[in-house]
């Protein structure tokens, strides 16, 4: 990173809540910013998110960066981050939640361009896990891209950003002017109808195993004000024409995830990547909690990945996860208890 770029991703030290300090900018969007801070009282990093101050006096904007949070501190897996406290300072509202550490999917595919298979199939199996955990609880994601998925050194990913994220038996939230979702990763039928399902995050699985087993997106042109066009009308093009690393049994399985009829592709994210595995011919694994052996093998055979660092044992990843955990009820606000509605 240049002083430049350092530059500007510095903060002024300011606390939240007495408690959490920010450091720096790790990221900016739309919608707000997202900072590296410090929690003074544990003495340990987190990640605090802020809405943007151009949307603070918008009431439905400030409701949903409010869901965002509240759906968080409801779910506990290893690949989600923890919600510490959903506050206002001065008016603001923020949350803070466990620092991710690592690349964002879309760092790694800019260094690497595209990714091998047996790290392609950890990712995908990973991420099947938590979009089961998170399906059978009524969330669509409905925003997964590369920019939203972290890897960290040990080949860990964590779901980051659930601000668009739509829940069955919630009031929907809709922002006039915003396009709930990113153009090259949304479904047909959110396109055009607007409906987001489990199926749609399926189909944007077929895309993210697309392009990282690839290196290119199946409807990217220089030219993207098609792109929603070209998800709902173009038929992609078959994986294994665009590398030759793909085979024939890889690039149907793709396909399928990538039909424009939700019932065509396969019924859960699970079913998608175990078909994956089976076309690889890749040892099947005991369970989705049991990722060690593929993350492992990752680890031993492509230092090149950037991706290489101690792995811990099943005991050591679940005291880590436990204790990423708010354990005190001091930790959260009231606003966390609110309904949705």
């Amino acid at each position: 990173m240049g002083a430049d770029e350092e530059d500007r991703t510095k903060v002024v030290s300011i606390v939240y809540g007495r408690r959490w300090r920010l450091e720096s900018r790790l990221g900016a969007g739309g919608m707000g910013n997202v900072f590296r801070g410090f929690d003074l009282q544990e003495n340990r990093p987190v990640a605090l998110k802020t809405l943007g101050m151009h949307l603070a006096d918008d009431p439905e904007f400030v409701k949903r960066f409010e869901r965002e949070a509240q759906l968080l501190a409801r779910l506990k897996h290893k690949a989600l981050p923890a919600i510490h406290e959903l506050s206002r300072h001065e008016g603001m509202p923020y949350f803070v939640m466990t620092l991710v550490e690592g690349k964002t999917l879309a760092e790694l595919l800019a260094e690497k361009k595209k990714l091998i298979p047996r790290f392609v199939y950890s990712l995908l199996q990973q991420l099947s896990s938590v979009m089961a955990y998170l399906h059978a609880r009524g969330v669509v994601h409905r925003d997964l891209k590369p920019e939203n998925l972290m890897v960290d050194d040990a080949g860990r990913l964590s779901l980051i950003d659930f601000g668009i994220s739509a829940q069955t038996n919630v009031t929907r939230l809709t922002l006039p002017g915003v396009a709930l979702g990113t153009p090259l990763y949304m479904a047909p039928e959110s396109i055009t109808v607007g409906k987001a399902t489990p199926s749609s995050d399926v189909y944007a699985m077929g895309l993210l195993a697309f392009t990282m087993l690839t290196g290119e997106h199946p409807f990217a042109r220089e030219d993207r004000n098609g792109m929603r066009t070209r998800q709902v009308k173009e038929v992609p093009p078959a994986a294994s024409t665009v590398s030759a690393g793909v085979s024939v049994g890889i690039s149907k399985v793709i396909s399928r995830a990538l039909e424009k009829t939700p019932s065509a592709r396969f019924a859960t994210a699970g079913d998608f990547v175990e078909a994956l595995r089976v076309a690889w011919g890749f040892e099947k694994l005991p369970g989705d909690e049991n990722t060690d052996e593929v993350t492992s093998d990752v680890a031993r055979t492509a230092p090149d990945l950037g991706l290489v660092g101690p792995m811990p044992t099943r005991n050591e990843r679940a005291i880590n996860d436990e204790s990423a955990r708010p354990t005190d009820a001091h930790q959260r606000s009231t606003l966390l208890d609110e309904s949705d509605d």
